[in-house]
C-alpha cells in the first residue's frame, strides 16, 4: 500500500505491505508480518505546502512523535506524549487531536 497527500503533488508519503516470508530469508521460519514506512522529506515538503512547518530552534524541538495506531491506544500514546523532560506532538485520532 502507499499513501499520498489529497492534492496528488507529492511522491509517496509512506508505504508497506505484507512481510510473511521475510525472516526465511535470514534463515528463520516465516510468520504473519506487515510492515511501513515514510520519507521524512516528504513529510517536510507538505509540511511547507501547508503553511505547518514550524519555525526551526529550540523553541518547536521535537522529541517525541507519538500516533496511536487506534483508540485503544490512545490513552497510553497520550502518557508517552506527556513524558516529564521531553518535548512531543501526536494526534489521538484521525478525528481529534492532543499534544504538545
Amino acid at each position: 500500500f502507499e499513501g499520498f497527500d489529497r492534492s496528488g503533488e507529492l511522491r509517496a508519503i509512506f508505504g508497506g505491505g505484507r512481510y510473511d516470508r521475510l525472516l526465511s530469508t535470514f534463515g528463520a521460519a516465516d510468520m504473519p508480518a506487515a510492515g511501513f514506512g515514510f520519507g521524512d522529506a516528504v513529510i517536510v515538503e507538505l509540511l511547507k505546502m501547508k503553511g505547518l512547518l514550524p519555525a526551526s530552534g529550540a523553541a518547536s524541538r521535537v522529541d517525541v512523535v507519538v500516533s496511536p495506531i487506534g483508540e485503544a491506544q490512545a490513552a497510553a500514546a497520550a502518557t508517552v506524549a506527556a513524558a516529564p523532560g521531553s518535548t512531543s506532538s501526536g494526534t489521538g485520532s484521525p478525528r481529534r487531536g492532543w499534544g504538545r
